[in-house]
């Protein structure tokens, strides 16, 4: 059974459970062993400074979603409910948790979305560090397993501190970005800046194509698209200057001029 403090896993869990079934359906002479190390969701994380998409284990998404219900959990109360979880004894915890720990020692992380409050006169706990939206802390996007080099990450999508992590998240949903761009432009053939940015919000709906439903790897491709074009049009300014550069679109400026590449890094986009 699901702890209590572990109760907005409940979708996650049927996700899972989805996703099970189509892969034994497809591959009825395989035998499906879950690894929660090895399995990812994507995510939105709410923030004062807008919506970041993050891509996080499977044990990360159950971390994050305890602060969907709960503003501040003590660690004691963290470890119980883990423990319970796994249907282990206290006295047997000793490392047979540290997977755990580990994954949430990279969401309290510096530029992370939890932080852990430890005080002399308060026993040590866990809480947000941002006070949530009416949303929630985090949106379960989709469910699916990670890349083939294994282990697990925190990826902060365009969050305002930039460091190397930042940049290798942007370079991860850099060619899903491109893709939708192209794919676009391909079906509309025009479109103005506000356009674009509204059907990249909506994709792949926008594309209005009858279509097959989405694997988990590209609808999870999908989401971090509309993660990106929710945030503005920063991220998705530099990957058209870098499609015009490669040659695969022309921008063109109210007066049908072509903006050259260079001069649209440098501006916002035109919404006339």
């Amino acid at each position: 059974p699901v702890p209590r403090l572990f109760a907005a896993s409940r979708p996650l869990l049927e996700m899972r459970e989805q996703w099970g079934a189509r892969y034994t359906k497809r591959f009825a002479h395989r035998k499906l062993r879950w690894q929660p190390l090895l399995g990812s969701a994507l995510m939105n994380w709410h923030h004062s400074a807008g919506v970041s998409p993050l891509i996080v284990s499977e044990l990360q998404a159950h971390l994050l979603l305890v602060f969907n219900i709960e503003a501040k959990v003590s660690e004691k109360q963290l470890h119980a409910a883990q423990l319970a979880w796994e249907g282990q004894q206290a006295e047997s915890s000793g490392s047979t948790l540290a997977h755990w720990a580990c994954a949430l020692d990279v969401l309290i992380a510096a530029g992370g979305p939890l932080e852990r409050i430890d005080r002399e006169d308060a026993e040590p706990a866990i809480v947000a560090k941002s006070a949530p939206s009416r949303e929630g802390l985090v949106d379960l996007c989709s469910l699916g397993l990670l890349a083939a080099s294994g282990g697990w990450s925190l990826l902060m999508g365009s969050c305002a501190t930039e460091s190397r992590q930042a940049k290798a998240d942007k370079d991860t949903i850099a060619p899903s970005i491109d893709a939708a761009v192209v794919r676009l432009v391909k079906r509309w053939h025009v479109l103005s800046a506000t356009e674009l940015l509204a059907k990249l919000a909506r994709y792949p709906q926008s594309l209005e194509i009858s279509g097959g439903a989405a694997s988990e790897s590209s609808a999870a491709a999908f989401a971090a698209v509309r993660g990106a074009a929710s945030q503005g049009d920063a991220e998705v300014r530099e990957r058209l200057r870098t499609l015009c550069e490669r040659g695969y679109i022309r921008v063109e400026s109210a007066n049908g001029e072509t903006v050259e590449a260079d001069d649209l890094a440098a501006q916002a986009l035109d919404s006339r």
